[in-house]
């Protein structure tokens, strides 16, 4: 790798940026070429060494497409193809998002799946904004304390694995009535790429083979899943090794020529219910029959000459996002300030936003006190805090890796933008599989509060807000957002990671729209750091200048790095008006553009 100092002016890091002809399609091994133009850097320093190309077999060139009539970024390669090859069909925008979220159920078994759920924001021609919560709900029977032992401790591990840790899956409800509502191809034609993936299969990708072998205790603790997962040898499954998946392939069959009824009725949702019930669940058929998606109006925000479209409660990302911006919106964010001090600001303005997640609840059940964060006041007085020396020195540990989540961007030439997140929470969920049907359950139970007051297994505090009820939707991180300058969609981009989707999120935004001005590319790539609350601890990514580093411990911060990362995908429009679609180099992923 190699390293280009020059003086030390600017803001974040970067990573190259280069061409590519408009209609490339991009995958996990990437096929472009191009250079680096330092004079554009604007840096105090320049490396590649934070993004790790080796383990994903790509070198700097990867993860971009480019395009003028529409663009797709997902973390699957094929899925992105799917959803343009849709376009070129004939479909629309919104045709081509629900035909690679069903790709990425297939493609991406450990991130999503239509035993979970998610959320879908659009936005429309003409301005008109939709979002949509196909998130999972609790079920029926559940209750506050469901997870806690006779003493009032949490049951370690109740709420992430086994047949109480599944919540009531809304994915396949959820697109069905997105699609209903604005979809303009028959829906069977929508699924049917996903059913022949999973019939025809694809070669196991790095970052599944390792899930897989991160997972081997969890899968093999459930005897469909086992099986699944391992040859007819019974060895795990590994990189280059083919996965097809014939009952999920059943399964699609029967959702797109039946619809929803195929899942949250008859012999699937009979399926479903022994075999989270034989794990010691609690779902009834009247949970699936029942389960109905919401439509809510989205958090909506002004940020330096562009509007900002987010996810509303029961997200916590667009609202907290949305109270950084305006944290910093009236300050000096120039790239000649020193390095150190825009990093500080953006850990503070980060550390004060995720200690307000306990007024976040499902909003049908609860009131709405997160409003309070996105008004001046309380952007005056976070400014009014993040000035000055910094964070006491913690020993809480790290929140695990969580890959258990997936995320598609896309634009099209018609002023249509989708941004649509989806997730079956941990990896591998519950790792309860249905058998006979392909079909592995969400641990979505786990982002409820089992205890107001204690951190959950991602270090993230529980409260009464958030609290155990049925039919309820747990709290979540997941951050779809959309950007709109002049009345035109400038950016779609959201991602997976668990608690580290909103401080990456908010990077990517705020980078290409201050550092690196209609280089979404340059955004993506950019180093990142991360800052939670608890536990009290600035995460910084490889690559940072030791110099760095040890000002902010100056400062007050304790230093720690990046052991797991959020993935982001993101469609933006370049100086040109090209659709430029990324996915993130640190995990796998595709960008189509036609």
């Amino acid at each position: 790798m190699k390293t280009l100092f020059s003086s030390l002016v600017s803001a974040l890091l970067l990573l190259s940026s280069c061409q590519s002809s408009p209609t490339v399609v991009s995958g996990n091994t990437g096929n472009e070429s191009g250079v680096v133009s330092t004079s554009a850097l604007n840096a105090s320093f320049y490396s590649e060494g934070h993004l790790d190309f080796p383990k994903w077999k790509r070198d700097n060139t990867c993860c971009t497409a480019r395009g003028r009539k529409a663009a797709i970024a997902s973390g699957g390669s094929h899925s992105s193809k799917i959803g343009t090859d849709i376009m070129a069909k004939g479909g629309n925008l919104v045709d081509a998002s629900v035909a690679t979220a069903f790709a990425l159920a297939v493609e991406r078994p450990h991130s999503c799946g239509i035993g979970g759920g998610g959320f879908l924001l659009l936005r429309k021609r003409k301005g008109s904004t939709y979002f949509y919560d196909f998130r999972e709900t609790a079920p029926l029977k559940a209750t506050r304390d469901m997870y806690l032992n006779e003493k009032g401790e949490i049951i370690p591990g109740k709420s992430t694995e086994g047949g109480a840790a599944v919540a009531v899956p809304g994915f396949v409800k959820g697109l069905y009535d997105i699609h209903k509502a604005h979809g303009s191809m028959p829906w069977e034609k929508v699924v049917k790429p996903a059913a022949e993936l999973a019939a025809n299969g694809y070669k196991i990708y790095p970052s599944l083979a390792e899930a897989i072998q991160r997972n081997t205790t969890e899968l093999q603790a459930d005897a469909y899943l086992g099986k699944l997962f391992q040859n007819d040898k019974g060895e795990w499954l590994k990189e280059g090794d083919a996965f097809v998946q014939r009952d999920l392939a059943s399964t699609l069959n029967a959702i797109a020529k039946q619809g929803p009824k195929a899942f949250h009725q008859g012999a699937i949702a009979k399926a479903i219910v022994k075999a989270a019930n034989d794990r010691g669940g609690i779902l009834q058929l009247k949970d699936l029959s029942d389960y109905r998606m919401a439509q809510r109006r989205p958090i909506l925000g002004e940020w330096r000459g562009f509007q900002v479209i987010s996810a509303p409660p029961p997200s916590a990302g667009g609202t907290l996002m949305m109270a950084m911006l305006n944290t910093l919106a009236p300050m000096d964010l120039s790239t000649s300030r020193p390095l150190v001090d825009n990093i500080d600001r953006l850990a503070r303005v980060m550390k004060a936003a995720y200690l307000e997640r306990g007024v976040f609840g499902d909003s049908d059940f609860v009131g709405k006190q997160y409003q309070a964060l996105l008004k001046d006041e309380f952007a005056t007085k976070t400014r009014a805090t993040i000035v000055g020396k910094g964070d006491m020195p913690t020993n809480k540990p790290l929140p695990p890796d969580d890959r258990g989540t997936a995320h598609l961007s896309a634009m099209d030439g018609l002023g249509n933008a989708v941004a649509s997140t989806i997730t079956i929470n941990g990896s591998f969920g519950a790792a309860v599989g249905v058998p006979g049907t392909g079909i592995i359950l969400n641990n979505e139970m786990d982002d409820f509060s089992s205890k107001p007051g204690e951190p959950n297994a991602y270090g993230l505090i529980g409260s009464e807000n958030n609290s155990i009820e049925p039919r309820k939707r747990p709290v979540s991180s997941m951050t779809p957002t959309i950007l709109v300058k002049n009345d035109e969609p400038v950016l779609a981009v959201g991602g997976a990671g668990g608690s580290r989707i909103l401080s990456s999120v908010f990077q990517v935004v705020y980078h290409s729209t201050v550092t690196y001005p209609q280089d979404v590319r340059r955004a993506m790539f950019a180093p990142r750091l991360h800052h939670q609350g608890v536990p009290d601890r600035l995460d910084l990514e490889d690559g940072f200048p030791e110099s760095v580093k040890a000002s902010l411990r100056s400062n007050g911060f304790t230093v720690g790095p990046f052991k797991w990362h959020a993935q982001i995908e993101a469609v933006g429009r370049d100086a040109d008006g090209d659709f430029v679609a990324v996915f993130d180099p640190r995990d796998e992923g595709g960008a189509s553009a036609r």
